[in-house]
């Protein structure tokens, strides 16, 4: 049995994204999120579909991407 990456990290918190703030994690910008999230944290960034985009960090400026899984 195959798990989604989606799933395969469920100690972290998920946060769905819009196409733009995609673009931005795939340029390997920081983006600013609605969700709180303690500095410091590992997050899962979600594509609209709801699948793995990218690992990300918080921090107090944002969201900046750690790992984008290639699609």
């Amino acid at each position: 049995m195959v798990i989604p990456p989606a799933k395969a990290l469920p100690h972290l918190p998920a946060l769905p994204l819009s196409p733009d703030q995609c673009a931005a994690i795939r340029q390997g910008r920081a983006i600013r999120h609605s969700t709180p999230v303690e500095p410091d944290a590992f997050v899962r960034l979600l594509d609209p579909s709801g699948a793995l985009l990218a690992i990300g960090i918080a921090r107090k400026e944002g969201i900046y991407p750690k790992r984008v899984i290639a699609t």
